[in-house]
């Protein structure tokens, strides 16, 4: 696994303070987790860091703890970093008005009744359909938190939505027809990773496809795993499976595999 060397996290360190510069200070050491995890979403996407999978939130750690305020600020310099800066909260301010757009669509157009309890979930299968980064565990939880404290149900069926908003909530709807198989495919890829590849590090789409796979060409094990046995999936819908299921991977915490998944596995 890879870990930010001194001169990387001296620069971080940089950006960050020219961030909070301007924005004033984090709130909390979670408004600081999802600050740094933003931070290193864009620089992954950039080719910057090398960074991905898991050991994304790794880096979060190791750039929180070692985080000094006062010593970043003296080396900070608006010029070499504020436009990264202001990259960064634009990122965040957009990612979070494109989920709540499309939660708003999703509700007026497939779920009417959304019960309050279910939202967490929708937006959670929003995310990936909506950015291309990989989002880290505390960004993800600002998102949440943010369109949750702002979303009314009855507003969302009463407002002219645009139709790309639209479209995407089609994607949504797929994407939540098929939880059970992304659980399944989570399961999968748990039991592959310590017992078959302990180094694995990255959940990429490849290691989902091929967990996917696995569990489609292996029907009599479907129903232990809760999932329908006669599904029949189109390469859009696969795609869009292995797209949540990578995603989901890199937020939960570790469970231990069921049997059937170990099986699978193998």
């Amino acid at each position: 696994m890879s870990m930010p060397d001194a001169s990387t996290l001296e620069r971080l360190h940089r950006i960050l303070c020219t961030y909070l510069d301007t924005d004033g200070q984090a709130d909390s050491r979670q408004d600081l987790r999802s600050l740094v995890g933003a931070m290193l979403a864009l620089e992954a996407k950039a080719d910057r860091i090398a960074a991905h999978g898991l050991e994304l939130e790794s880096w979060v750690k190791a750039v929180v703890q070692s985080f000094d305020p006062a010593a970043a600020a003296a080396g900070a310099d608006a010029e070499d970093y504020g436009e990264i800066a202001a990259h960064i909260r634009t990122w965040r301010e957009a990612l979070a008005v494109k989920a709540k757009a499309t939660l708003d669509a999703s509700v007026q157009k497939h779920a009417p009744n959304l019960a309050t309890a279910q939202v967490p979930q929708v937006l959670l299968t929003i995310l990936p359909l909506v950015e291309e980064a990989q989002i880290t565990r505390a960004e993800a939880e600002r998102v949440l938190g943010e369109v949750m404290q702002h979303f009314i149900p009855q507003d969302a069926q009463q407002h002219v939505i645009d139709s790309h908003w639209l479209m995407l909530a089609d994607k949504v709807r797929d994407c939540l027809q098929h939880d059970s198989l992304e659980a399944a495919v989570i399961d999968v890829v748990r039991a592959y990773a310590p017992e078959v590849k302990p180094d694995t590090t990255a959940c990429t789409d490849d290691l989902v496809a091929t967990a996917l796979n696995a569990v489609l060409n292996y029907p009599g094990h479907l129903a232990n795993l809760g999932v329908d046995v006669d599904l029949d999936l189109n390469a859009e819908t696969q795609r869009l499976v292995v797209q949540q299921v990578t995603f989901k991977l890199h937020l939960a915490a570790a469970a231990p595999p069921s049997k059937t998944a170990r099986d699978i596995a193998q």
